[in-house]
């Protein structure tokens, strides 16, 4: 899985106003509402991005003033590895959806082309509307896998007593080329996964999950559509109420979208 350079967006929303300390840059009082900060990574990306989403941290980057914040409801994130979108890019697709520029020079200290800031309001959520726009098809014009497809390309063993679920035997880099499929993550948290988890949907409902635990090597499961069903109810996933998710898992479904949902354990 190389995952290790790209643009995202750090979604977040306050149910009431709330008085920051933005380093350097002073203090600001940010509304209620939906936010949404853009940022990009050369290199470590999954570190980058998991790194906002933590609460506790000593501030590096603007963000961190505000995720380190116990107000923020609904922290998450879309990662965009399609190298035609850029960070400017993403900022004047927020402006074009009415979002609002939330505090000025905000993340944009050393952008050259003008941005007023990486820091977006609105009030509804605006990361859907950025996956329609931005999810472009990159590498092959296959259409995304279904369960079958997978199962019968690499050799899986039944799950004892989990029904519909399956763990990879072959070793983890056959799955290499399946990653050149996507070009677009959600990233959200799950309250009951005590490792992250990559959840990939596929195109008949099926899933992927992926266990990434610190020290060890990666842990594949296929699951068919029921016994997605079932572990994401178990891990609280509650993928049907999530409008970023299941933006991605209906792009997923129209095949040739590119897309892949990944979901953080707990801090």
């Amino acid at each position: 899985m190389r995952i290790n350079s790209g643009v995202y967006c750090i979604c977040f929303s306050l149910a009431r106003t709330r008085r920051f300390k933005v380093g350097k840059l002073g203090s600001f009082a940010l509304d209620a509402g939906e936010y949404i900060y853009v940022g990009s990574a050369r290199q470590g990306l999954w570190q980058r991005v998991t790194r906002h989403l933590q609460r506790k941290k000593k501030p590096r980057w603007h963000i961190d003033f505000l995720t380190g914040c116990r107000d923020l409801r609904g922290r998450s994130a879309i990662l965009f590895l399609n190298p035609a979108v850029s960070e400017c890019t993403l900022s004047r697709g927020l402006s074009e959806l009415n979002a609002t520029p939330a505090i000025m020079g905000f993340g944009a200290s050393d952008c050259k082309q003008g941005c007023p800031s990486h820091l977006w309001w609105s009030n509804e959520p605006l990361g859907p509307s950025l996956i329609d726009r931005f999810a472009l098809p990159t590498g092959s014009a296959d259409p995304v896998p279904g369960f079958q497809q997978l199962i019968d390309w690499v050799h899986w063993q039944a799950i004892p007593d989990c029904p519909g679920r399956y763990r990879l035997v072959s070793p983890p880099s056959t799955l290499d080329s399946f990653w050149g499929w996507h070009a677009v993550l959600a990233v959200e948290k799950s309250n009951r996964a005590r490792d992250p988890v990559l959840v990939v949907p596929l195109a008949d409902g099926g899933a992927l999950l992926s266990y990434l635990r610190r020290g060890h090597p990666i842990r594949h499961t296929l699951n068919t559509p029921e016994g997605f069903v079932r572990k994401a109810r178990q891990l609280q996933l509650a993928l049907e109420n999530r409008s970023i998710v299941s933006r991605v898992q209906g792009l997923a479904a129209r095949g040739g979208a590119r897309n892949l949902v990944l979901r953080l354990g707990k801090e």
